[in-house]
């Protein structure tokens, strides 16, 4: 890959310690080393066990970090041979381009190395759409004295066709997202295919939740048609008797947004309601189910952006507040989509 420059997108301030990438290079280290890693993988004694570090890696990311678009994970293990014994392993998924990033990497390499006194080798997962964007190796000089720092880097977009593993599983949900991105019905039933093919692929029950997980979270649909991806797997689940992903968790959420929605239109009637005794009942009632709906909008919308960014900044409070029932519309179909809060609200 050729090295090029970019500068940083606009932040994303969702909470990364909830993402499901940390639920998969948590629980599936080794099988994310033998697909994005294999050079390294092979020099891994696996046995021996994967002791993760990530109180470590916290203490060294700055307070203004918080709103990253990346994921990352430390984890110790013991290398064949016996000779070097433990080594540190340090992992990061970038989700989109950014500036100085191969600086960012040598960094929490160096403190690494300086506060536990061991080895730690570096490796970057890119999971970004920009295919011209490749970071090189970090060099600095100065004085005469100079670093070079590379890494192994591994750009999803390049890998070939993914395999029935586990990890491919994952690597095909995230080729999914990218084809489908314009096309939420297709989607779907991409979505509906590739959830029911892992009943069938001998993986555990846990394995089943963890990779649902994470499909859900990178093939996001829109409400209605959430509904309906969920209809069909928990039908499709009783007639396997396997219930293994249609959780009382997901069946709350959906009540929720339900709930949002009815909450919305009844204090939008009550206030329409009180407006007609003024302005005549009819009226009134239009007015009170335009602002109930806008207002079930409003908490549907919230709840999709709190889920897919975070905790919310005042600014984004605001801007909801005073928006109209159109307005709330076309923001609930850019969610979908957009890779940030500032994509939502001000599309280039």
């Amino acid at each position: 890959m050729t090295p090029s420059t970019h500068s940083e997108d606009a932040r994303d301030p969702r909470d990364d310690y909830d993402s499901p990438w940390k639920i998969i290079l948590a629980r599936y280290l080794r099988e994310a080393f033998e697909r994005l890693f294999p050079a390294a993988a092979v020099q891994i004694e696996w046995g021996a066990g994967v002791t993760l570090l990530e109180g470590e890696l916290q203490a060294l990311r700055p307070d203004a970090d918080t709103g990253r678009r990346h994921v990352d994970q430390l984890a110790s293990v013991t290398l064949k041979g016996g000779g070097q014994g433990l080594v540190m392993v340090h992992v990061e998924v970038q989700a989109a381009p950014v500036r100085d990033f191969s600086r960012r990497m040598f960094e929490y390499n160096t403190r690494l190395m300086h506060q536990h006194a061991e080895p730690v080798a570096s490796f970057a997962i890119l999971a970004d759409d920009d295919a011209t964007w490749a970071p090189g190796p970090h060099r600095s000089a100065i004085l005469g004295s100079s670093h070079h720092f590379e890494y192994p880097c591994t750009k999803l977009l390049e890998l070939g066709p993914p395999d029935g593993s586990l990890f491919g599983r994952v690597l095909e949900a995230y080729r999914i997202a990218r084809a489908t991105r314009r096309d939420p019905e297709h989607r779907l039933g991409q979505k509906v295919a590739l959830v029911q093919a892992l009943y069938g692929q001998g993986f555990t029950p846990e394995e089943v939740r963890d990779l649902y997980t994470f499909i859900d979270w990178v093939l996001r649909l829109p409400l209605d048609m959430e509904r309906r991806f969920h209809e069909t797997l928990e039908r499709f689940e009783q007639e396997r008797g396997m219930q293994y992903v249609t959780t009382a968790e997901r069946i709350g959420m959906e009540k929720g947004f339900e709930r949002g929605v009815v909450e919305g239109i009844e204090q939008g009637l009550e206030r329409g309601i009180e407006q007609g005794l003024e302005q005549g009942l009819e009226q009134g009632l239009e007015q009170g189910l335009e602002q109930g709906r806008r207002e079930g909008e409003l908490r549907v919308l919230t709840r999709l952006l709190a889920r897919r960014f975070g905790l919310l900044p005042e600014w984004v409070g605001a801007r909801l507040e005073g928006a109209a029932l159109d307005q709330v519309e076309q923001w609930s179909e850019r969610v979908l989509d957009a890779s940030s809060l500032t994509e939502v609200f001000n599309p280039a």
